[in-house]
């Protein structure tokens, strides 16, 4: 019988249907605003260069004309990047993943995602929130991938910046209970840097062999960017994982799920990896 009753977070402002079931919330990436800038540099650039080559052509001046072929280089690359810089869509459906990346696109569903790799950073500046950077990695089981990099910036991103978290905690819950019925199944679950998650506890190879640490000699301390795991009492053992590790985040949350009983609606301890 499952100890934990892993759910979806609620959404609000359901939008377009597609295959996935309705869109919850879309991410573009930030390559797309600095594209629109890079495009319009280039076409200053493009003006300056006809009007340099137009200039050294009507006078025969080789230095004239030898910039006019350094912008022309210029201008050559900066359109070639732009023609092959990606653009992506994140979309969170009900029913999954979608990502929109240079008119391909590749779906997740819900059913099929295997794993999840979470680099999110919240820098600060003398206290004060300034930012946040995050890099959300998606794997299913028939080995597509969805991999979105993006920033928020401050409040003036706000929305952008829980809707990832949303996204990033409800694909985490998926996880965790793909992860909890393995455990059903087979009485234990691999998870990262050699552990084993048991019903009772968690076990890893040490100097004394492989033990199994029961879960109330366990104590999780948060760092910067990693979590220690120390086990109380006589068994001086300890280890630290990082927490960007694949699948870190389902696993701490089946983890946490045995220790103190089913979640409701806690927020995850490793939430902003960094200051």
């Amino acid at each position: 019988m499952s100890t934990t009753d892993f759910s979806a977070p609620e959404f609000g402002n359901l939008q377009n249907t597609n295959k996935l079931g309705r869109e919850l919330w879309m991410s573009e990436d930030d390559t797309v605003e600095s594209q629109k800038m890079i495009g319009a540099t280039i076409l200053v650039i493009l003006g300056i260069g006809i009007a340099l080559g137009c200039y050294g052509a009507n006078h025969w001046d080789p230095k004239t004309s030898s910039l006019s072929i350094v912008f022309g280089g210029v201008l050559a690359g900066g359109i070639a990047w732009f023609l092959l810089a990606k653009k992506q869509q994140l979309r969170h459906c009900e029913g999954g993943l979608q990502l929109d990346c240079d008119g391909r696109t590749t779906s997740i569903p819900w059913e099929s995602l295997k794993s999840l790799k979470c680099e999110w950073t919240d820098n600060y500046n003398t206290g004060i929130y300034i930012g946040s950077v995050m890099l959300l990695k998606f794997s299913a089981d028939n080995g597509e991938e969805i991999t979105h990099k993006t920033s928020a910036h401050s409040k003036l991103e706000k929305q952008k910046y829980e809707g990832l978290k949303q996204l990033r905690e409800c694909a985490g819950v998926v996880v965790a209970a793909r992860m909890e019925e393995q455990l059903e199944n087979t009485g234990q679950v691999d998870w990262v840097d050699g552990i084993v998650i048991k019903h009772d506890g968690l076990q890893w190879a040490g100097e004394l062999g492989v033990i199994t640490y029961p879960f109330e000699e366990l104590v999780f301390k948060p760092e910067n960017g990693a979590m220690q795991i120390k086990v109380a009492g006589a068994l001086k053992a300890s280890k630290r994982l990082v927490n960007s590790t694949e699948n870190f985040e389902p696993g701490f949350l089946l983890c946490q799920s045995l220790r103190h009983g089913p979640p409701s609606q806690q927020q995850p301890e490793f939430a902003g990896t960094a200051r």
